[in-house]
């Protein structure tokens, strides 16, 4: 159903539910980046049986995820991980989500950054706690590896 051709209350509803869902995504986006993946912190993102895929891979519970992510980021300093283009369906009490992720990382003690563009799709509950992931499925979909560029020395300075 379209969202016009819902009630006031319905559409209220209906809007507070995207927000809530895209505020979420951004915040594991952050969680990321800040590298704050303990199992306490992912309870405010993830259910508890909630499942991770990538390519090859999958990790289900929040201590398995939180191992999972520490590992995985631990070669690169700094990251930066932009979603856009939020798509989100809900259907009573689930979601189903879909974002475009741009995330670039610097690689520990180098000067070089490896960028990646994926697809991340998966679903949400709601819970009495407000809505939650329970499955995150990235697809890679570009990749590259550059490096800084440097400043040129003035030779007449």
């Amino acid at each position: 159903m379209a969202l016009q051709d819902l009630t006031a209350e319905a559409r209220l509803t209906a809007l507070a539910d995207r927000a809530e869902l895209v505020t979420l995504l951004d915040r594991y986006a952050r969680a990321l980046d800040d590298r704050t993946f303990d199992p306490q912190t992912l309870a405010a993102l993830f259910t508890p049986d909630a499942t991770v895929s990538i390519p090859r891979e999958e990790h289900t519970g929040l201590t398995d995820l939180s191992r999972y992510l520490a590992d995985s980021l631990a070669t690169f300093g700094r990251s930066q991980h932009i979603y856009a283009g939020h798509l989100v369906d809900v259907n009573g009490d689930e979601a189903s989500l879909r974002v475009n992720s741009n995330a670039t990382y610097v690689l520990l003690g180098t000067e070089r950054v490896y960028i990646t563009g994926s697809v991340v799709t998966g679903t949400a509950v709601r819970t009495p706690y407000g809505w939650r992931l329970k499955l995150l499925t990235l697809t890679p979909t570009w990749d590259t590896l550059a490096t800084f560029p440097t400043e040129e020395k003035d030779d007449d300075a």
